[in-house]
């Protein structure tokens, strides 16, 4: 604890070391180097905006490729239904009325 620097003594040492940069580097040099910072940051944040945009367009794309997988099983299921509401019971009702007209014959 006794080795902690106080905020007064950091931000002394943060305005020192401002002041010997500003020795060793002209104006000029340093508004150079601003505008090199500036223009890295503003290139950044355009590739972090075309990436956010990527990622939204993304993530639209996923959700309706999900929502149409979902439609598409729902009548998938419908068709299998309608093949069995209209294929294998009626045929397994045709198939028992003659097994009872055997029956029935055989009976007489």
């Amino acid at each position: 604890m006794a080795d902690d620097i106080t905020n007064g003594e950091l931000a002394r040492r943060l305005d020192d070391l401002r002041g010997a940069v500003a020795r060793l580097i002209g104006r000029d040099e340093y508004a150079a180097d601003q505008r090199g910072d500036d223009r890295r940051f503003a290139d950044l944040a355009r590739d972090i905006a075309a990436v956010r945009e990527q990622l939204t367009d993304d993530v639209k794309e996923l959700r309706d490729d999900m929502a149409e997988a979902k439609r598409s099983s729902a009548e998938h299921r419908q068709s299998w239904r309608t093949v069995i509401y209209t294929g294998l019971i009626p045929a397994a009702v045709v198939l028992l009325s003659v097994l009872v007209q055997l029956w029935l014959s055989r009976g007489r």
